[in-house]
């Protein structure tokens, strides 16, 4: 993907690594792990350091701020992709499921690894004596299922974390 920072365009990828995920920009590499702790929020494991990060974005600009700094990442103008992903930046709650108001797990319907497209049954709750069925809003792959069925889950607790589909995967 292309960023702009300062002013300069900068050349990054994420890829999958040994140990979570690789990031490689500016001739250097940086491993890491990450978790979704809610939307906009993420736990990073740099070696021995965890760091938390908040990212959002606001149309053609994504903010990221990490141990104390806020980086503001511009995109291409030109790109019309790169600029549906700072918009998918403002909704990155879409790939968090989350209970409506508590709720009673009734059943999962995906499983950790599956890739799920834009309206597919993932999850049915149950609150107030009436059964809920949450869908994907976005193509995704489960990366995380957190509740079994029976359990109950609170408001902001997360019961699936999905992740983006990588567009070098093929299925």
């Amino acid at each position: 993907m292309e960023l702009i920072y300062n002013s300069e365009k900068i050349i990054a990828e994420i890829s999958k690594s040994e140990n979570g995920y690789r990031l490689s920009a500016m001739n250097g590499n940086l491993d890491f792990d990450i978790q979704v702790l809610s939307a906009g929020i993420y736990s990073l494991m740099v070696g021995n350091k965890s760091l938390k990060a908040y990212i959002a974005g606001n149309g053609d600009t994504l903010f990221v701020h990490i141990d104390g700094e806020t980086f503001e990442f511009g995109l291409p103008k030109d790109d019309s992709d790169l600029r549906a992903g700072a918009d998918s930046a403002t909704s990155a709650d879409d790939y968090l499921i989350l209970p409506p108001m508590p709720s009673k797990v009734v059943k999962i319907l995906v499983e950790r690894g599956q890739k799920v497209a834009v309206g597919t049954n993932l999850v049915i709750l149950e609150s107030m004596k009436m059964e809920n069925l949450i869908k994907s809003k976005v193509d995704a792959i489960v990366e995380a299922v957190n509740f079994s069925a029976g359990d109950l889950v609170d408001t902001g607790q997360v019961i699936i974390q999905m992740i983006p589909p990588t567009k070098s995967a093929t299925s």
